[in-house]
């Protein structure tokens, strides 16, 4: 199962100071977004082998300037 909260560490080759600023968390009905500052929901699609996530509507607050956020969102 893929359901629960998955943390993201950083990019090839880079490593995020806090990783908790960038999250995702799978439930049953969505996925909750958590890019630095901003939030968000998406959908997600199971199917046999895959899931696909929807693109998130996200808040759009200004982050740090130290902030990762478009690099985890993309």
């Amino acid at each position: 199962p893929i359901e629960g909260q998955w943390f993201w560490t950083g990019a090839p080759g880079e490593v995020v100071a806090d990783r908790t600023r960038y999250s995702i968390t799978i439930g049953a009905d969505g996925v909750d977004v958590r890019a630095d500052c901003n939030t968000g929901r998406t959908s997600i699609v199971r199917a046999e082998g895959s899931v696909r996530f929807g693109a998130p509507g996200l808040t759009k607050m200004g982050c740090p300037a130290d902030s990762a956020d478009r690099r985890f969102l993309s």
